[in-house]
């Protein structure tokens, strides 16, 4: 990208310096060759300034990770001869400290640019898929609606490959038990896996990007809370017991000690107080 930055720079520089000796004693032409000559300057600067933009980020992510790993490579260079040739003088300790100081202080930089940096990609992709949303929704006809979902797809791409680390998305999906909207934020990357909690029934199931970035939701891994009063003292306990497979465990209450058994699933849980050796 650079390099051909700078090509379309020497031709236009080279352009600039001949144009006026071949059109030279032509009026009209050396006025038109002016007003090309400007917008081809001001066209360049615009697209220079946006590509440096649209890399500056990770550029500076770059230095700021450069600098650390020098630091640190230097320290350890400076510990392999040191422990070649004995033990350290107190002057020597301390340069080590500036070392790691120093990468202390280019790793802090670093993380504080990456995050920075995540939490203005996330905003942007929530007003880009809030933008799309209610294109989508009023598009005239069902090929319109597809362009705009493609067009969707290739600007979340597009911010995707600027961000340092995966993009959350917040996805709206219906409670596999009692059917309520619950929303959760899902990475963007295919196989990304989240573990909503339902509102209004306590549900909590998983949430699953697959291959096309559809979202599907894995209802019989769902768990649900089931409460029930210890055996020994009556205290309301709680647990998360799958709907579609059975359990088996020991469960101690926290408030008298004593020993549950606790068996079967959600629709039909028991926990029943353990005899004492």
């Amino acid at each position: 990208m650079r390099w051909s930055l700078v090509v379309v720079g020497l031709i236009t520089f080279v352009a600039i310096i001949v144009g006026p000796f071949v059109i030279q004693g032509n009026s009209v032409a050396q006025a038109l060759f002016g007003l090309i000559t400007t917008a081809i300057a001001a066209g360049i600067g615009v697209w220079a300034s946006w590509v440096y933009s649209r890399n500056a980020d990770k550029e500076r992510l770059t230095r700021y990770g450069l600098l650390a790993w020098r630091n640190i490579d230097a320290l350890s260079v400076k510990l392999r001869q040191q422990m070649q040739s004995g033990p350290a003088r107190a002057e020597v300790l301390e340069s080590w400290l500036l070392d790691i100081d120093s990468a202390k202080w280019a790793w802090r930089d670093l993380m504080r640019e990456v995050f920075e940096l995540q939490e203005r990609l996330t905003l942007e992709t929530e007003e880009v898929a809030l933008e799309y949303k209610q294109k989508i929704g009023a598009a005239a006809d069902q090929d319109e609606r597809i362009k705009l979902e493609n067009e969707f797809r290739l600007a979340l791409a597009r911010i995707r490959n600027r961000a340092p680390l995966p993009i959350n998305e917040r996805e709206l999906i219906a409670c596999p038990n009692c059917g309520s909207e619950v929303s959760t934020s899902l990475g963007s990357e295919n196989g990304s896996t989240a573990w909503p909690e339902c509102d209004g029934c306590g549900a909590l199931f998983p949430v699953h990007r697959k291959n096309d970035g559809e979202v599907s939701v894995n209802s019989d891994a769902a768990k649900l809370p089931v409460r029930r009063n210890c055996p020994g003292c009556q205290t309301q306990l709680m647990w998360r017991i799958p709907t579609m497979k059975k359990v088996h465990f020991l469960f101690t209450c926290p408030d008298c000690d004593s020993s549950i058994q606790c068996d079967g699933s959600a629709r039909n849980f028991t926990a029943d107080i353990q005899p004492r050796d």
